[in-house]
């Protein structure tokens, strides 16, 4: 079946087989089928009319995607296409009258000769310089023509990286080698500077700026055309008025737009930027693109109320922020959004609240560094921006000074804290009043220059009770440094100092003696007592150091024990039990030496504790002999006695 498109645009010959299913031109396209829940390709209801449904045999933007754009790969589009028998397309043609083609027409074949629409205005202005002028290319028997890509201008709302040569992408490089050995294999869609301008005529300078020259406007295949024109091959196009239509053409720029791998939200808000500039609201955008939403398009558009750092951290490209590995730190579209919805960076005619100031980019830029390094939720960090801007206003208002406390104060901030109203109406008469942000909550807090004066309160029953203790604890401890010199002179017998050491390793003390602060003290006492060798402040080391002397070691230890013990008794809150029972028994026998009344006292509750403990733990059923009992006992003393006494006499 073949239906040729009304007068008034370029002749195009398409033949649709029965089942409509593919699209037959001088190449073989697959058209992509309706999905089956009743919506388009595009996301419009199946049955909703399309601009381009007036002339039948022209694919519409919304039912489908255009042939070679809505894959999102038009390298793999054009390497697909079978070689043709008909001759490689020829360069473009100085003469615009002559078309060119891959196939030979019929010899009888009289294509009859495009005609563009009448222009919206006459010759004259904008629109005239920019009609390039010559003959219109004929179309071929396949609806197609070979054009110029030099008299092609690119949509001015497609996106300037798409609509210039890519070196740098390895799909756009495929595609323009391609393009360089076979030619543009699949047409992309233009229509005429004519038609385009009375659709569109606001873009008429920005047209001009793209090229001066053009005498056509990409709607789609915009890399192909600037392979083409890298290349010098010709354009093969599809030219197409009626698809101006009731904005057909942004619907089909969003047709191969969304069919791109590398299509990001940022992309996507440019694109509904472009497309708002056109006049349309966004719900009439959303109408007009089918499948999104206005929400969608109102979350998008904040994307650009943003500085060029966050964009670049959407995309992942911040050089700013990066992993250990090197690999970049990427904020995610929807904090993005929180921040331009809280922290608008706009011109206010966008946004109410907006601004293009200095100190909103920075809000901006401290926003960002939370999100990404501080890890802080989007709606955390814009709030706490928000809050700490309003703080630094309130300040200046105040006429407060903010400063950094640590430096400003010189480590010594927790001393210049201003925790009450009254202190701090009293700095700000005396002109003391500084004031930090906080760097959690963004509030202000206040700090005087001057020490502030605090009255000193008088101590409460408790504490009184307590300064009392601690007084009575340090005045025992200074009367038993008296005595402890002359109680260590003289260690235990060997066999009481088994024991006495054994007894003390199962309680902790022979621990606490090895302790540094055992030793320290066992030294000071050493050299008090004016005990051999002299260690002086080495006492320790040299100690530890001894390998020669048995005797010495014992002496060391028993010094260190006694240290241990004396610590162990001077520690505050402790309660006394059992231990410290034995050690002013030792303090008793060795030196003399008579408790305090506050010792006496806390001995007196240690040993009734002990005596209750001792009580509990007794068994009398166990005693079934008690005189057999104590006279083995008497025998093992008398044999340990003479037993030490020999010990004792060796050692000494």
């Amino acid at each position: 079946m073949t239906a040729t498109k009304p007068t008034d645009t370029p002749q195009l010959t398409i033949e649709t087989p029965k089942d409509a299913d593919t699209v037959t031109t001088s190449e073989t396209r697959r058209r992509p089928k309706k999905p089956k829940s009743g919506r388009t390709a595009f996301g419009r209801p199946a049955d909703a009319a399309a601009p381009e449904q007036e002339a039948a045999e022209t694919p519409t933007a919304d039912a489908q995607a255009p042939a070679g754009a809505g894959s999102g790969d038009e390298t793999s589009a054009e390497l697909e296409q079978p070689e043709t028998a008909a001759t490689e397309p020829a360069p473009v043609s100085s003469d615009p009258a002559t078309p060119t083609s891959e196939g030979a027409a019929p010899a009888d074949a009289s294509p009859a000769p495009a005609q563009a629409p009448a222009a919206a205005d006459d010759a004259g202005g904008i629109t005239g310089a920019l009609r390039g002028g010559g003959t219109t290319p004929q179309p071929t028997d396949g609806g197609w023509v070979m054009l110029d890509p030099q008299t092609v201008a690119p949509h001015p709302y497609n996106a300037p990286d798409r609509s210039r040569p890519q070196p740098e992408n390895p799909k756009y490089v495929e595609l323009r080698d391609s393009i360089r050995a076979k030619g543009v294999q699949i047409a992309a869609r233009v229509v005429t500077i004519e038609a385009f301008l009375a659709a569109r005529p606001n873009l008429a300078d920005e047209l001009k700026k793209l090229n001066p020259k053009a005498e056509y406007v990409a709607i789609y295949g915009h890399r192909r055309r600037a392979a083409a024109e890298e290349t010098g091959r010709p354009l093969k196009a599809e030219i197409d008025d009626a698809v101006m239509k009731d904005n057909g053409d942004l619907a089909m720029l969003a047709v191969e737009n969304y069919g791109r791998e590398d299509f990001s939200e940022l992309d996507e808000a440019r694109m509904f930027q472009n497309y708002m500039g056109s006049g349309i609201s966004q719900r009439g955008l959303a109408k007009l693109l089918g499948g999104v939403t206005q929400a969608t398009i109102s979350r998008r558009l904040a994307l650009l109320n943003t500085i060029p750092e966050i964009q670049k951290a959407i995309e992942g490209r911040n050089e700013d922020f990066k992993k250990d590995d090197g690999t970049f730190l990427k904020l995610a579209p929807v904090d993005a959004a929180v921040i331009a919805g809280k922290l608008p960076y706009c011109d206010p005619s966008v946004k109410k609240e907006g601004s293009l100031s200095p100190e909103r980019r920075a809000d901006q830029l401290d926003a960002l560094e939370r999100v990404l390094v501080r890890k802080w939720t989007a709606t955390r960090a814009a709030d706490y921006v928000a809050t700490a801007r309003a703080s630094v206003e309130k300040a200046a208002a105040e006429k407060v000074d903010i400063v950094e406390p640590r430096e400003f104060f010189k480590g010594e901030s927790y001393k210049h804290v201003i925790r009450t109203d009254e202190d701090r109406e009293q700095a700000r008469k005396d002109g003391e009043l500084v004031a930090q942000v906080d760097d959690s909550t963004g509030e202000l807090n206040y700090y005087t220059k001057a020490l502030p004066q605090k009255t000193k309160a008088e101590p409460s029953s408790q504490q009184q009770k307590e300064q009392e203790e601690d007084k009575q604890r340090k005045s025992a401890r200074a009367k038993r440094m008296e005595f402890l010199p002359k109680v260590i002179k003289t260690p235990l017998p060997l066999r009481e100092m088994t024991f006495f050491l054994a007894r003390h390793f199962h309680d902790g003390i022979a621990q606490a003696a090895g302790a540094s602060e055992a030793g320290k003290l066992a030294g000071k006492l050493w050299h008090e007592a004016g005990l051999l060798p002299s260690f002086a402040e080495e006492w320790r080391e040299l100690m530890a150091a001894n390998l020669d002397d048995p005797k010495l070691d014992v002496h060391g230890a028993w010094v260190r024990v006694i240290a241990a013990l004396e610590n162990n008794a001077y520690a505050a809150y402790r309660t006394w039990n059992h231990v410290d029972i034995a050690y002013f028994d030792i303090l008793r026998d060795k030196g003399g030496y008579k408790p305090t009344e506050w010792e006496s006292a806390r001995l007196e509750t240690a040993k009734a504790a002990h005596a209750a403990a001792v009580a509990a733990d007794e068994d009398p059923a166990a005693d079934d002999n008690p005189a057999a009992d104590d006279a083995a006992a008497e025998a093992e003393t008398a044999k340990e006695g003479a037993s030490d006494d020999a010990a004792t006499a060796e050692t000494e």
